[in-house]
């Protein structure tokens, strides 16, 4: 069961409002126009029914003034618990992952976790969990290859084969590598 509801409050409460603002704005056009058209339409039969009768508008106005009031409040409640829920499907993930892939920029390789089953961006957190197991065997990889050059740097030094200015380019050339290990840092 979801605990937090409003993830990114602003992106959340900026949707809620905008079909908040469609639902009031359909229900007044609504309203208005079942008043005119009911005045135009019906009053005329109306009259000649009952010639001592009121205007019908003054009839239908509280009865259409409380239907659209009811109807208001029942569809603003239910679009903001669509929205708020539905919302939640994608925000919640989106912030996981944005998480994960913030470790991942700054070289952490990290494991993303805690999607459900239901939320919209599920594959997509496998993806990235994939990457950072990738990234970690190259990251692995390269160490490797790393030690592996210094060893072999080592055992020439020893040798009469190469020059001191090779054995030197060698030895930048595994700093170099080891620099570049440095985006994943050890834990």
């Amino acid at each position: 069961m979801r605990r937090k509801y409003l993830v990114d409050r602003n992106y959340q409460l900026r949707l809620i409002l905008q079909i908040v603002v469609l639902v009031v704005a359909a229900t007044t056009v609504s309203a208005v126009a079942t008043f005119f058209l009911t005045d135009r339409e019906i009053s005329g039969a109306f009259y000649l029914a009952h010639r001592d009768t009121w205007d019908l508008r003054d009839l239908l106005l509280p009865v259409i003034t409380g239907t659209t009031l009811v109807t208001f409040v029942l569809v603003s409640a239910i679009s903001a618990f669509i929205t708020l829920r539905e919302s939640h499907r994608i925000v919640g993930p989106v912030g996981r992952l944005a998480g994960a892939l913030r470790e991942l920029a700054q070289g952490r390789i990290c494991h993303v976790g805690g999607l459900r089953k239901d939320d919209v961006l599920k594959g997509l957190d496998e993806d990235i969990n994939i990457l950072s197991k990738n990234l970690a065997r190259l990251d692995d990889r390269l160490r490797e290859a790393v030690d592996s050059l210094k060893k072999e740097v080592a055992e020439l030094r020893e040798s009469e084969n190469l020059t001191i200015e090779q054995i030197n380019r060698i030895r930048e050339c595994a700093n170099e590598l080891e620099e570049a290990l440095d985006i994943f840092p050890r834990n």
